[in-house]
This record gives C-alpha cells, sequence and structure tokens, in this order.
C-alpha cells in the first residue's frame, strides 16, 4: 500500500458551481484507489449567525401573520435585539433580555402570538424559543438562552464517498467533519494529527470528478460569503 496526494482548492471548482457546493474535475483520474484521507483544511470564518435560513420573524397581533426579515450577517446579542425592536416598532410587541436568565422576552400591551411553528425560515432557534407557535398571550419568554454563536463543526459531504457517519441526526450528512477553532474572521485550520484520523474506504472506485459540500449539523448548506478553501487529501492505493 503506498499513498500521495490530492489538493483541492475551491477556487478551482467548475464555474457555474458555488463554494459550498462544488463540482471538481480532476485532471488525472484517481484509478481504483483504495481511501482518501483528509490531511489538511483551511478556511477564513467567514460564516454569519443569521442567514437567509433563519432569518424571519413571524407573529400575530390579531391582524393576521406579519413577517420581518432580519438582516443577513453577523450579530450580538444586543445588537440583534435592537434590530427585531427596531423591525417591530408600531406592532406594539418588543423584546428584551436578561442578563441573569440570558432569556428573551416579547411582550406587547395586547394579546399576540410567534408563529415560529408555521412561518418560514424563523429565527427562533437564535433567540432560545422551540420551533412552534407560542401560545396567544401579553408576554412569552424562550425556554433557552439566547444563542447567537456561529457553527461549531463543517460537515464536508462529498457525493462520491458518501455519508461515512453515524448520528442521531438523520439530517447530518458528513464524509468528514472539521471543528471550527477560529473566530469570526480568522483561518479555521485542520490538520489530521493521527488521534483522530479521518479516512473514507473507496473499495477501489476509480473518481473523476468530486462534488463537494459543506452543511451544518442539519443538512443545510453553509454560505460561505465568497471565502475559499482548500483541502487536502491523502490517497491510499
Amino acid at each position: 500500500m503506498y499513498s500521495n496526494y490530492l489538493v483541492i482548492n475551491s477556487r478551482d471548482r467548475l464555474p457555474s458551481t458555488a463554494n459550498e457546493d462544488g463540482f471538481f474535475t480532476l485532471h488525472r483520474p484517481l484509478e481504483k484507489i483504495k481511501g482518501l484521507e483528509l490531511i489538511h483544511f483551511t478556511m477564513p470564518n467567514t460564516f454569519y449567525n443569521v442567514t437567509v435560513l433563519n432569518n424571519n420573524l413571524t407573529y400575530d397581533n390579531g391582524g393576521g401573520p406579519t413577517t420581518v426579515t432580519v438582516p443577513v450577517g453577523n450579530y450580538q446579542n444586543s445588537e440583534l435585539l435592537s434590530r427585531i425592536n427596531n423591525l417591530l416598532s408600531g406592532s406594539g410587541i418588543s423584546c428584551s433580555f436578561d442578563i441573569n436568565t440570558m432569556r428573551v422576552t416579547f411582550s406587547s400591551a395586547g394579546n399576540f402570538q410567534l408563529l415560529f411553528g408555521t412561518g418560514l425560515a424563523q429565527i427562533n432557534s437564535l433567540l432560545g424559543f422551540a420551533k412552534a407557535n407560542t401560545v396567544s398571550a401579553l408576554s412569552v419568554t424562550g425556554d433557552d438562552i439566547m444563542n447567537v454563536g456561529l457553527p461549531t463543526h463543517i460537515y464536508i459531504f462529498c457525493y462520491e464517498l458518501g455519508n461515512y457517519y453515524n448520528s442521531v441526526n438523520s439530517n447530518q450528512l458528513a464524509s468528514f467533519v472539521v471543528p471550527i477553532l477560529a473566530n469570526r474572521g480568522e483561518y479555521i485550520t485542520y490538520n489530521e494529527n493521527g488521534v483522530f484520523p479521518q479516512c473514507v474506504p473507496t473499495h477501489t472506485k476509480t473518481i473523476n470528478q468530486l462534488r463537494i459540500t459543506l452543511r451544518d449539523h442539519e443538512g443545510k448548506l453553509m454560505e460561505t460569503n465568497g471565502s475559499n478553501y482548500t483541502m487536502i487529501f491523502k490517497i491510499i492505493h
């Protein structure tokens, strides 16, 4: 058994594809290889905590469902709540943060509902609310703490390699997993150190093209916002 290496840079993807869902045509096929091992990954941490997948807040204060949309970006607790209060101005509903419990409360002079269950792309999880409509009331507080933290892991799913990780989450797709140990704007770097090798067997498959996606823990594509990545694989023959 011997090995050499494969370098994938997202800049080299087919032009019609995206950083987070890229197609790569290899100039030399990987013929009858036994496996691919991820030994290096790097990219800037340019992920957002508010994206098009979670930036809506839908409520009903007696006039039917109304949706406000938070602009995509990175927010701290106070920034996000301030933006939501601005969007809710005129509705009679406001939100506040309890520094002791770290929970968010919405309140109003009249009864209202938050439609986190039936609304699309709701921001409930960042605010500590379940994905369910709240009961009609003058105030409602989240069951969990407010958590605007960025993703903790990148789930790299390669269609040619398949889903190599078992999980209790049936939506999770991963051939390889990279922890995010970098602050916003810093470089995420993974180097295989022998403690947790990630090698996917290919059973003497020949590979001409790779489709590589970056996903979150729910299996959704992670928007890189224009940042590129580099991966280095050890090819096992």
